[in-house]
């Protein structure tokens, strides 16, 4: 006699580690957060578009294939290869636009050039970016962003409640 071993649901859903969120799935969808949570699964996968027509002749060594991807509340956007970029601010023409009076109107901008993805500051009151290597703060600058992590404008991220833009090179 065969016996089988039955799970309960919460055994089969506990995870060892928690896997590091935004990441493709095997579908190439971009997954934001852990969508056993979510009750309509769907709502949080977003098909992102092939972006090999988009790509101007730049030369990629160091990056690859890979892509940036920012959003902010329920609006998501790729930053392409080529042009100058993505606004981030108080216009109404940025791409993430805010209301506080400690960020400027054109900001901040993401953008690619040498070969790496950049966060380049134009303000008075600077911009903090976390990621997995720590907070660092950024005023009239540029920097290399890596990885995935939060951007805050204007304020430190003690401060900055729940406007925050996330990014996510993949």
């Amino acid at each position: 006699m065969i016996t089988q071993e039955r799970r309960s649901a919460e055994d089969r859903r506990k995870m060892i580690t928690t896997p590091l969120f935004p990441f493709f799935d095997s579908e190439d969808t971009l997954v934001r957060q852990d969508r056993r949570q979510i009750p309509e699964r769907r709502i949080n996968n977003i098909l992102i578009e092939d972006p090999s027509d988009d790509i101007i002749d730049v030369e990629v060594s160091d990056i690859g294939n890979k892509r940036l991807f920012i959003w902010f509340q329920d609006e998501i956007h790729e930053v392409k290869r080529g042009g100058e970029g993505v606004w981030i601010g108080r216009s109404p023409d940025c791409f993430a636009s805010f209301s506080s009076r400690f960020i400027s109107r054109k900001h901040s901008r993401l953008c690619f050039e040498n070969n790496g993805y950049y966060l380049i500051d134009d303000s008075v009151n600077g911009t903090y970016i976390k990621n997995d290597d720590g907070e660092v703060f950024v005023t009239k600058d540029k920097i290399m962003i890596k990885g995935s992590g939060i951007i805050s404008l204007g304020v430190p991220f003690d401060h900055s409640e729940s406007d925050v833009i996330h990014y996510f090179i993949g």
